[in-house]
């Protein structure tokens, strides 16, 4: 460990390095910096609940909360995943899946045409939230959804540019256009008329929404331009708010009740400079969480910590690596 003495001369972070693992773990200014799980295959979705670490990695894979020996709960493709009380869900490229969360058989909910690059698989206490391809490809990508026991799927919308960063509230899916000039749109969660929450953003690619407002990441007009956003706008619409700028290649957001969080992947530096950022909900200088990661992708957050995936890269090369990705956990965030 780097270091022993907190923001404030205390010794947070000895205690959490030393009461996780040891072996993997970093201690700098005050955070323990945990190494969850390391040899992962190009991890980019994550997921948490009160006891595990969720993530994609040749199968569904997790890993309890302090860490330990991390479990492979399926085996096979896996793109975005979601977690409730009981199951983990996941899209492959042409079905959507579930497995209870201790491990089992998994079970097929629905086939689909296409999922595409996903960006947003969201769960509630009724149904499972998807994006799948039309015949168009992605400029006729749908909002879907399936009851949580399977069955026929349900088209909330079709005709979406790139659909991506697909959340849900107690009300409302909520998705965004990833194109060059994206939107941020919502809809009622059985259906109905969509509403353009707003319009004109930069590739917006990944949202995160909370009581009272959606934000979601600008790539910017070309990634790897270090023109990267962070944005947010009431859940009712209005003028967005712009949280963050100057972000390199800026991948997943998420919230919690303080802080918007959110990865930078950083192509510029073919993305082995990644870091993970976060930014007070109504604004401020935002704060580096981490740096030096390498193509940092999915974020996840819980009451006391932020974890993330580390999809892998060699630094020569820009292109991925099997087997060198890695899954984080920062305390406290």
């Amino acid at each position: 460990m780097a270091s022993s003495t907190g923001p404030a001369g205390g010794s947070v972070c000895t205690s959490a390095c030393s009461a996780t693992v040891p072996s993997t773990a970093e201690c700098t200014e005050g955070r323990c910096l945990v190494t969850l799980a390391s040899g992962q295959d190009v991890p980019s979705s994550i997921a948490v609940d009160d006891t595990s670490v969720y993530w994609n990695s040749d199968g569904v894979v997790k890993v309890p909360l302090g860490g330990g020996t991390p479990t492979t709960l399926v085996s096979g493709s896996v793109l975005g995943i979601s977690v409730d009380d009981t199951n983990v869900y996941w899209l492959d490229l042409s079905t959507v899946m579930k497995v209870p969360l201790g491990g089992g058989a998994s079970i097929t909910l629905a086939s689909i045409t296409e999922s595409g690059s996903v960006r947003g698989i969201a769960v509630d206490a009724t149904s499972v939230y998807f994006p799948s391809f039309g015949t168009g490809g992605y400029t006729d990508m749908s909002v879907m959804s399936v009851p949580l026991g399977g069955g026929t799927p349900t088209t909330l919308v079709s005709g979406q540019n790139s659909a991506a960063g697909i959340v849900v509230d107690a009300t409302s899916v909520y998705w965004a256009t990833c194109t060059g000039s994206g939107s941020v749109m919502k809809m009622p969660l059985d259906g109905g008329v969509p509403t353009t929450v707003v319009s004109g953003q930069s590739q917006p690619c990944a949202i995160a929404v909370d009581a009272t407002s959606i934000y979601w990441i600008n790539l910017g007009p070309a990634s790897g331009t270090g023109a990267g956003s962070v944005m947010k706008v009431p859940l009712s619409g209005g003028v967005p708010t712009t949280l963050a700028s100057g972000q390199k290649t800026p991948y997943g957001i998420v919230v919690d009740d303080t802080s918007v969080y959110w990865t930078n992947r950083d192509e510029i530096d073919n993305y082995t400079d990644g870091s993970v950022m976060k930014v007070p909900l109504g604004g401020g200088t935002p704060t580096t969480l981490a740096s030096s990661q390498n193509d940092p992708q999915g974020i996840a957050v819980d009451a006391t910590s932020v974890y993330w995936t580390n999809a892998g890269i060699v630094a020569t090369s820009g292109r991925y690596v099997d087997y060198t990705g890695t899954v984080m956990k920062l305390s406290p965030k």
